[in-house]
């Protein structure tokens, strides 16, 4: 289904523009992204959430606020597509483009106190990659002209240049855009990753102070910034999942796999894997399991690779040291650490019971 807040926005742009010219194409619906249901429904959710309301009660003062759901993600990556869209739109050199896919958050090249700032964000269509840059000058007394960002990809058989869209003037503390298109050399199926190098390029102008006017005459001027990366991530879209199991059988179903092996080093017992991957509580359990089972076969458990418990208390399923001592001096004390033995057995039972086992 079709973003119905960005629709209604660029329809009513159409019907109510004064430029005739407009009218001589009809309306071109392809421009307009397609959404899911439960996008529609997660940001429909989101703005009901955020939406302000009058109160009298003073402002909470707390712990921040917790990360957002998936829902929440998918919308507020839609709606982030959603304002980029309108923006890229306006801009004819780009309306053969197609739908915005996927704009990346902004990412900062500079640091805030240098002379010249500079972000970017990266702008995925189906077929072409745009760099849209910010660029801020804080000189004062100071105008740059003609400014452009020569954006050279790692791999530049990938993404071949399509065009630079520079920034005209910008004046101090006043920022101006720059766009850099790239075409995928692959085709609407590529997914290229590469890291991408930034030369900032302007003509520099003083102010006159007596006409408050940029002087004639100026001088060309570089300033390279920070690299940043095109990776695979900035291909993925967030979307809410409602039933994520079904989801998840209909991939298996669909016969896609993926298989990998991983190396984990820093842990070094499978107590240690046990408390690290799994809750406390079913930490706990599955080592009682794992605990009584070496038990049964050694008569015997190690104490040292036994979690730590709160306040002392002995786990289910492990042997009394008491005990253990007696079971090895006689017979008989051996037969009463069978009984011991038959008594962990019902610990476990019992532990497992607690626990839903």
């Amino acid at each position: 289904m079709f973003s119905l807040q960005y629709f209604e926005h660029q329809l009513v742009n159409y019907v109510t523009s004064e430029d005739k010219s407009t009218f001589k194409e009809a309306f071109d619906i392809s421009t307009i992204p397609v959404v899911t249901r439960e996008q529609a429904d997660a940001e429909d959710r989101t703005k009901k959430l955020t939406a302000t309301t009058p109160s009298l009660k003073p402002p909470k003062v707390g712990p921040t606020k917790a990360a957002p759901t998936g829902a929440e993600a998918a919308a507020s990556a839609s709606a982030a597509a959603q304002k980029y869209a309108q923006e890229l739109m306006q801009i004819p050199e780009m309306k053969e483009f197609g739908a915005l896919l996927k704009s990346s958050p902004v990412i900062e090249l500079t640091e805030a106190e240098t002379e010249y700032v500079v972000t970017v964000v990266k702008h995925i269509f189906k077929e072409h990659i745009v760099l849209q840059y910010e660029v801020k000058n804080t000189l004062p007394s100071t105008v740059l002209e003609n400014v452009s960002v020569v954006a050279t990809p790692a791999e530049e058989e990938e993404l071949e240049e399509v065009f630079i869209i520079q920034a005209e003037k910008l004046e101090t503390d006043v920022p101006g855009k720059v766009y850099v298109a790239f075409r995928k050399a692959g085709g609407e199926g590529s997914l290229p990753t590469t890291s991408f190098s930034n030369v900032l390029r302007f003509t520099s102008k003083e102010i006159d102070p007596t006409t408050n006017e940029p002087e004639e005459t100026g001088y060309d001027d570089e300033y390279e910034v920070a690299e940043f990366d095109l990776s695979g991530s900035d291909y993925v879209v967030p979307v809410f999942a409602s039933n994520f199991a079904h989801i998840w059988e209909q991939v298996g179903a669909a016969g896609e796999e993926a298989e990998e092996t991983l190396q984990l080093s820093s842990i070094k017992s499978i107590a240690g894997m046990l408390s690290t991957f799994l809750p406390p509580c079913r930490a706990r359990h599955e080592w009682d399991l794992l605990t009584w089972s070496n038990y049964r076969r050694n008569g015997t458990t190690s104490q040292d690779a036994l979690p730590p418990t709160a306040g002392g208390h002995r786990r289910a399923g492990q042997p009394d040291d008491a005990h253990a001592q007696a079971a090895g001096q006689d017979g008989q004390r051996r037969a009463g650490g069978g009984q011991r033995a038959d008594g962990a057995l019902e610990q476990v039972g019992r532990h497992d019971q607690d626990h839903g086992a």
